[in-house]
């Protein structure tokens, strides 16, 4: 398929031009927020200057335009009223810009002759290829253990048009995201140069099942995926502008400037008005784009893909515990299906129990090189399967949790009435992102906790006003282990807070601790867990600047319908001074709706010096 450029007679060229450029500045046509869309405009911050998102100097026409709408216009339209002049690197103006020609041409009718079936050649090879008739969102949840992925993603996939449906992992996939490099994204330091705008982000077209592979396999990810009310001609004009930004390299900014934000951009494009990427000045988080979507009445359905992991837990909690174990050894020894142990099953306890235990296997091959003994073991499972598929009386289905868009906003406002040592305090805390393990569990994932810049501020009742904390990240991931799922537990943080010391029961402390242990569910709903854990503190009552703390916290949450119960016991040991610290906790939660929750917290501190007890009750807003 190719676009094809309206066309008339040409007149003179320096008066055409002229006065196509004055009529342009008088519509105003430099801040039409089309134009400003198409070139990614923003005003910065202080300044109010005016500067495009795009850091490729080879994007602009003018040397002027990436800080100039004006001067980028009218370079554009002097580029088209030349049919014969090109880019810098060969390609014609009209077929490296198409959307911009498209507009303007609406706005001011140039209908230059231009003949794009024969000088786009590269660029109408790559809209046939795609194809492209309507557009779904896709959101693949978060994955902790990925620190690109922690927040989740979401990306575009382009389907043909309803005369052409396929299946959907034939279609098209629009991807922003970090160049990282031949580093891996699991390294340890993704995360601050993600925050410190260390990469180049860029567009990239792939095979939508590739994308689906990646997340719903490999890293273990739900996908939720939204199909857009965009029309035929909404879509052909964001794709239009695709083209001309998909080579084009950005800033990448983890909690701004993301995978989400872009997407926000291009949605911008496809339907003036929407204006949905100013809707996020200061953080884009993926779950909050996808509900600005959906309020924006842009969503036409949604369905639920569960990851392989996912599909293997909800069939294991039909299980009883001895099916639990003969899928177990079933995925390992298929000879097992030949004993009496298994033929005493139900025919539907036994389709289950063999699906289970083929999923299993599959699951356990992923990302590793072919097994010949694994893969003998899987054609016996499927081929078992088949012979069993008459019976499949047990529920197949996995029952959709909540969509992401009904979870809790990511930015929390929090103020609390307490007391310690006997003195009355007022609590105000605010936390731009994320989430946290006694927040609204509803459309997010359990056990997991990921907060940044958490600024927590005390005033005591005689005006006196401290900073009792700033966390400037705080990550835990508590995963059920089990005889399926092998997984560990971790956490990370760093930043300051009070603590009790020799002299004093609240001293500042600057810290950064990792841990890691096991956490088990016996019971459902209930998650308890142990860490050890390693702490480098210093506080001005330590000798040396810095002390190593060895460290130890058991736990358990209670995931209850209204809200959740946390109780803690945490214990560290000072290496230098023979000093200790133990904290027994409590907190619970109750959610009041979507967006608001109360929490009750009771804290009871024993060191060498000192005991104390702290008690506090706060109110939590999500906005």
């Amino acid at each position: 398929m190719h676009i094809v450029f309206p066309s008339a007679a040409n007149p003179s060229a320096k008066i055409q031009q002229e006065s196509f450029i004055n009529t342009a500045k008088k519509l105003g046509l430099a801040n039409k927020d089309q134009w400003l869309y198409l070139n990614h405009y923003r005003n910065k911050p202080v300044t109010g200057n005016q500067e495009s998102y795009i850091d490729d100097p080879g994007f602009f026409i003018s040397a002027n335009g990436k800080h100039s709408a004006e001067k980028e216009l009218t370079a554009t339209i002097q580029a088209f009223l030349k049919p014969e002049s090109k880019t810098p690197k060969g390609e014609y103006y009209r077929c490296r810009y198409p959307a911009r020609y498209q507009w303007l041409n609406q706005q001011l009718s140039l209908n230059i002759p231009f003949d794009s079936e024969s000088l786009c050649i590269k660029f109408n090879q790559w809209y046939s290829a795609i194809n492209p008739g309507s557009v779904t969102l896709i959101y693949p949840t978060s994955y902790i253990n990925s620190p690109s992925s922690m927040f989740g993603h979401t990306l575009l996939r382009i389907d043909p048009p309803a005369d052409q449906q396929q299946a959907d992992l034939v279609s098209w996939a629009i991807n922003f995201g970090a160049d990282v490099g031949p580093s891996s994204e699991q390294d340890l330091f993704y995360a601050y140069r993600g925050l410190a705008g260390g990469y180049p982000g860029q567009f990239v077209v792939m095979p939508y099942h590739k994308k689906v592979k990646e997340y719903s396999k490999i890293e273990n990810r739900d996908i939720w995926e939204y199909k857009l009310n965009l029309s035929p001609e909404e879509t052909q004009f964001m794709m239009l502008h695709l083209w001309e930004v998909n080579t084009s390299n950005f800033d990448y900014y983890y909690l701004d400037e993301n995978c989400s934000f872009r997407l926000m951009e291009l949605l911008d494009v496809a339907r003036p008005g929407l204006h949905l990427s100013r809707t996020f000045p200061v953080f884009a988080i993926p779950n909050d784009t996808v509900r600005i979507v959906v309020e924006n009445n842009l969503v036409e359905s949604k369905k639920y893909r569960p990851s392989s992991v996912n599909r293997i837990k909800e069939q294991l909690a039909q299980l009883q515990r001895k099916e639990k174990h003969l899928t177990r050894l079933l995925s390992e020894d298929t000879s097992l299906l030949h004993t009496g142990g298994f033929n005493t099953l139900a025919p539907d306890r036994k389709h289950l129990v063999i699906d289970t235990a083929y999923r299993h296997l599959r699951f356990q091959q992923i990302s590793k090189e072919r097994n010949k003994d694994a893969a003998q073991r899987s054609w016996q499972l499927l081929s078992a399967l088949k012979e069993n598929s008459a019976y499949t009386n047990y529920d197949a289905n996995q029952t959709p949790p909540l969509s992401p868009e009904l979870g809790h906003r990511s930015s929390a406002l929090a103020i609390g009435l307490g007391q310690e040592y006997e003195k009355d305090f007022i609590d105000l805390r605010i936390r731009p992102a994320y989430h946290g393990l006694t927040d609204n569990q509803k459309g997010f994932l359990r056990g997991a906790e990921i907060n940044f810049f958490d600024l927590g501020v005390r005033i005591f009742e005689n005006n006196k006003v401290e900073i009792e904390q700033f966390e400037l990240f705080k990550i835990v991931s508590l995963s059920p282990r089990n005889g399926f799922f092998p997984e560990w537990s971790w956490r990370v943080s760093a930043g300051l807070e009070n603590v009790i010391t020799s002299s004093s029961a609240r001293e500042r402390a600057t810290f950064v601790e990792t841990g890691g242990g096991s956490a088990v569910e016996v019971i459902k709903n209930h998650l308890s867990y142990g860490l050890l854990s390693a702490r480098a503190e210093h506080n001005s009552d330590f000798s040396e600047n810095l002390d190593l703390i060895p460290g130890l916290e058991i736990g358990h949450l209670w995931h209850q319908s209204f809200g959740v119960l946390q109780l803690k016991l945490s214990s560290q040991h000072m290496s230098r001074n023979d000093q200790y610290r133990n904290i027994a906790s409590l907190v619970q939660s109750v959610s009041l709706s979507q967006n608001a929750t109360i929490k009750l917290e009771l804290q009871r501190h024993l060191s060498n010096h000192m005991q104390m007890t702290e008690g506090a009750l706060s109110f939590t807003r999500f906005f």
